[in-house]
């Protein structure tokens, strides 16, 4: 489905794809997230089991849907119906996320996991 929707050349590019961090107490904060050139949310958010054991997932998810903050960084380069209602985007980053929205959700993230704070850190 999304074999040549601006990622890599290459008959399977979903080798270079990376899995989303999906159990918090297992996988934590994703460092990385917004550093990465490519981002596919589908709309509404789908998660693997219980959002509530999925907050960071769904956090990230939310902002890149509706945040203005957060979309000014990305461009959202293809989207397919999938089904069912369910949308998918695909976006890319076009310049550096702020160190102002990088903290926003470092605090959010915080407000659902306190003893996370000082341990986790989005790189910059």
């Amino acid at each position: 489905m999304m074999m040549n929707a601006y990622l890599p050349e290459k008959l399977n590019a979903f080798d270079q794809l990376e899995s989303t961090h999906v159990w918090d107490s297992r996988d934590g904060l994703p460092e990385l997230f917004f550093k990465y050139t490519y981002i596919i949310v589908a709309d509404p958010i789908q998660y693997n089991n219980n959002a509530n054991q999925q907050q960071v997932f769904g956090i990230l998810a939310d902002g890149m849907l509706n945040d203005p903050d957060l979309q000014q960084y990305y461009q959202v380069i293809k989207t397919y119906d999938y089904s069912d209602g369910i949308e998918i985007y695909i976006y890319q980053l076009v310049s550096d996320v702020s160190e102002e929205v990088i903290s926003k959700y470092e605090k959010l993230i915080y407000s659902c996991y306190p003893e996370w704070e000082g341990n986790y850190k989005f790189a910059r």
